[in-house]
């Protein structure tokens, strides 16, 4: 279950604990539960399916890169010590 799925499901069990004859406390608590749970989840910095997997993918170009340029530097520096 997503945090977002279960944040709306207390929100919901703690509205319909509410006797009816309460409606208007229960429409102010779904209204204030509705902004905390979209307020806790603007706080969390998530990020879309998408946007975690182009991020996955550019990070696993650098990290490919880096190696090659690591590899090149230990090449290098081995010739350099062949050649001293």
């Amino acid at each position: 279950m997503s945090k977002l799925s279960a944040l709306k499901d207390l929100a919901s069990k703690m509205k319909n604990a509410i006797p009816e004859h309460l409606q208007v406390l229960k429409d102010d608590l779904n209204k204030n539960c509705n902004f905390i749970a979209k307020r806790v989840i603007n706080k969390l910095n998530l990020v879309t399916r998408e946007e975690f997997e182009v991020q996955s993918k550019v990070l696993a170009r650098t990290r490919s890169k880096l190696k090659k340029l690591e590899d090149l530097m230990t090449k290098s520096d081995d010739h350099d010590q062949h050649q001293a």
